[in-house]
């Protein structure tokens, strides 16, 4: 039963983590910017450290696995990662984000790729 517990304190730290990227990130931003959000968020809800640092945007986000650089998210770019962080009591959450980052409506080439 402890186990179950650490997990789920575990995971909702991650979500909690994402949320708060969700909400911060904005066209301009890096996405170095961005994934420094995520890691802050996690730490502060006593994460431990990132695997990986498989955040990217716009045209980066395909071929898939390709680490986080200093590129500029615009309005409109679709933002993806992997959260891949080692959370509280050092329990591993990986979950796998895409969205679109500002005010824009995804393109009909967003939704396919979001589909796939």
């Amino acid at each position: 039963m402890e186990e179950v517990r650490a997990f789920k304190r575990s995971l909702e730290s991650c979500e909690a983590s994402v949320g708060i990227l969700r909400n911060t990130v904005v066209p301009g931003m890096s996405e170095q910017e961005a994934l420094t959000i995520l890691l802050k968020e996690s730490i502060c809800r006593g994460g431990e450290y990132p695997e990986t640092r498989l955040l990217t945007s716009g045209p980066r986000t395909n071929p898939w696995f390709q680490e986080t650089n200093d590129r500029v998210i615009n309005n409109g770019d679709l933002l993806s990662f992997d959260t891949d962080l080692i959370g509280p009591m050092g329990l591993y959450n990986d979950m796998s984000r895409s969205w679109v980052v500002g005010d824009a409506k995804p393109t009909d080439q967003q939704r396919r790729l979001y589909e796939i």
